[in-house]
């Protein structure tokens, strides 16, 4: 008998693990998401962020833990924090247009069509309950764009940077 602990930021392999059928009542899946706002608001005001900095913070990377130290070391660095939230955002919503440079050149076999269909998803909603995965879905989280939660069967942006980022490629798709 052996016991293995495993942690991991790849959702597919998770969902992978999860539904291994010779797995099945042996595995557990512990979640470790990102900060609630309370805890987030705890952290940046150890940085000396003000209140209306912390809701900028909140605004543009939720609980995302990365992209908090990321605003955490331009203020510490004198950077204005709303200013670096919208240049965070501008890089992630370029990396997002990539995707659409990679099928354009042939890299990628999916459709323009097929991935704004899943970015349009998340116009409105932050978090969607699937049924089934399908090809789309798993490129976007190997792109880590999207997560998935095997155990609630939930699909949600991978942070709320990239939930921006796929609202601001579907203000001109």
């Amino acid at each position: 008998m052996a016991h293995v602990f495993v942690a991991t930021s790849d959702s597919l392999f998770m969902e992978s693990v999860y539904s291994e059928a010779m797995l099945e009542g042996r595995c557990r899946y512990l979640l470790v998401d990102d900060f609630d706002h309370e805890t987030t608001s705890a952290f940046l005001e150890k940085y000396g962020f003000t209140a209306d900095e912390t809701a900028v913070a909140w605004d543009y990377c939720g609980g995302k833990p990365i992209c908090l130290v990321e605003l955490v070391n331009a203020k510490l660095n004198g950077k204005d924090v709303e200013s670096e939230s919208k240049k965070l955002l501008k890089i992630r919503t370029s990396q997002m247009l990539s995707i659409f440079d990679e099928i354009s050149l042939g890299k990628v076999e999916y459709s323009e069509k097929d991935i704004i269909r899943e970015f349009k998803n998340f116009e409105h909603e932050e978090i969607l309950q699937y049924g089934r995965i399908n090809e789309e879905k798993i490129f976007l989280v190997g792109k880590n764009v999207f997560f998935i939660d095997p155990t609630q069967r939930t699909i949600k942006p991978q942070s709320r940077l990239n939930l921006l980022a796929i609202r601001e490629v579907m203000k001109s798709a």
